[in-house]
């Protein structure tokens, strides 16, 4: 078990095919722990990245002894597993565009800091490849949407960040396309 001190990790997942799959990202404050022999874990530090490792009779004797403590962890959990089923249940019935869309909407919601002027800016902003681990979609797709919505001026693309410049019509474009 591990306790992300400072920092930001990707998390990714893979089966016995090779079969992997970007699957979250985990901030300061979050707990790491690993599946056993289901899937492999990959977790990469997208800035500097400190973590306490503890050993797991610790890490439970702390979550037993405090009601918050056990809320925290649990949060943690059903987050991931909400969003482990929102996919499976979702994956098939966007389409590319669309998932492209949802997904730098989730980040701006999650990861994004609202600016003055009601724009919401995402800093170290996912790369190509991550997002088309994520969507399914293949990434030469990923560049094709992101310069749409650049061009319709509603994102504005930079290397580490991305700034949503019209969030409302962002969740519009994939309103109307569900």
């Amino acid at each position: 078990m591990g306790l992300i001190k400072v920092g930001r990790l990707k998390i990714g997942l893979s089966n016995e095919e090779g079969e992997n799959r970007l699957m979250w990202f985990l901030n300061q404050g979050c707990v790491i722990s690993c599946f056993r022999d289901l899937f492999y874990q990959e977790a990469v530090a997208t800035e500097r990245t400190e973590i306490v490792f503890i050993k797991k009779e610790f890490f439970f004797r702390f979550i037993r002894s405090n009601q918050d403590n056990l809320d925290f962890f649990l949060d943690q959990l059903y987050k991931k597993y909400q969003y482990c089923i929102n996919i499976l249940l979702t994956e098939h019935k966007s389409t590319s565009k669309v998932r492209v869309y949802k997904l730098i909407h989730q980040l701006g919601k999650n990861y994004g800091q609202i600016q003055s002027d009601q724009s919401i800016l995402v800093k170290n902003f996912l790369t190509r490849m991550d997002m088309a681990s994520i969507t399914g979609v293949h990434r030469s797709n990923i560049i094709k949407y992101l310069s749409e919505l650049e061009n319709m001026a509603i994102i504005k693309k930079e290397k580490q960040f991305i700034i949503i410049k019209q969030p409302q019509t962002l969740e519009k474009l994939i309103n109307l396309a569900d």
